[in-house]
């Protein structure tokens, strides 16, 4: 109808495959955008001040605090499928909170703990953690001899929904019983930063491009620390290395030292797993032809960056 001129944020990869080589419209896949979609488990290990019980299962909490474990999740999810069949291709496996678009701050030789299902086994079985073969397909035991199993808290998104799925089928591929709870975002937001009431979380964040912007986020403090908001002090020695380090970063004026200290901070995060990167997705851009001199960008705002330099031909 041409009533557009320009799209740039709402393009959904499914639409935007039907307007490749369209005539008369003009698009771009501009690579990975700081929205990260992330995966983690709840690691909160306070009382819930209203019920004054554990905001987490004790039984699910020993597994969620066992490093190994969170490494094993990472590495029995599959992001390049993820890629191919919930975004058609358009969105990139991430390995760090900062995508590679973001040349500076991404630590590049930064792989973390991704796709190896083998790997997956060996983790666990050297946390104490073992099988056994239910009908024919496995089943994940703790070192009580428990039935491994959570809930994979998310939005009522497609997109969402459609991670979930493949993740719980990658999980229980490793013996994991795994469910779905899909609510409003609202609903789900107040679940995992005020009653804290869910084993693990699938959401996508916008992340900004400079490391300060994510204080919030990465401080043990934070109202934004999703994995266990609001410490009164830290409850591990790697999350007060991570306060020491973004106060470092966050006060020097060397961008060099500034990079090492939050190179550090990724170094951190890909060992400790609170936070497992999955994809970032892609900035997808269509324009009508007469917009010319378009260079859209992956930093927001994506197809008007360099609006200086555009000029319409009708």
């Amino acid at each position: 109808a041409k009533e557009l001129d320009l799209l740039d944020q709402l393009l959904r990869p499914d639409d935007f495959q039907l307007l490749i080589g369209g005539v008369g419209i003009r698009t771009k896949d501009v690579g990975p955008s700081a929205n990260l979609m992330g995966f983690w488990c709840n690691l909160n290990q306070g009382l819930n001040p209203e019920t004054s019980k554990p905001f987490v299962d004790p039984v699910k909490s020993e597994w969620f605090q066992k490093r190994e474990f969170r490494q094993a999740l990472s590495c029995s999810i599959n992001r390049a499928d993820i890629v191919r069949n919930v975004y058609a291709g358009f969105a990139s496996v991430a390995t760090t909170l900062i995508p590679a678009s973001n040349r500076f701050w991404h630590a590049a030789d930064i792989d973390g703990f991704q796709f190896d299902p083998a790997k997956a086994r060996q983790l666990l079985s050297s946390s104490g953690f073992s099988w056994k073969d239910d009908s024919g397909s496995p089943s994940l035991l703790d070192a009580a001899g428990r039935v491994v199993e959570l809930e994979i808290l998310t939005r009522s998104d497609d997109v969402a929904g459609r991670t979930a799925a493949m993740i719980q089928q990658d999980l229980e591929a490793l013996g994991i019983a795994v469910s779905i709870r899909q609510e409003e975002m609202r609903a789900v937001i107040g679940r995992i930063m005020r009653a804290r009431d869910y084993d693990t979380a699938l959401m996508n964040m916008d992340f900004p491009i400079e490391p300060s912007d994510i204080m919030n986020v990465l401080s043990s403090s934070g109202s934004m620390h999703i994995w266990n908001p609001l410490q009164e002090s830290p409850v591990s020695e790697w999350e007060a290395r991570i306060d020491e380090l973004m106060l470092v970063q966050g006060t020097l004026l060397d961008r060099d030292r500034r990079f090492e200290a939050f190179h550090e901070v990724q170094e951190i995060l890909a060992r400790e797993v609170p936070f497992i990167p999955i994809v970032n997705r892609n900035i997808l851009v269509a324009w009508q032809p007469e917009i010319q001199n378009l260079r859209p960008a992956s930093v927001f705002p994506y197809g008007l960056s360099k609006i200086w330099a555009v000029y319409l031909v009708p």
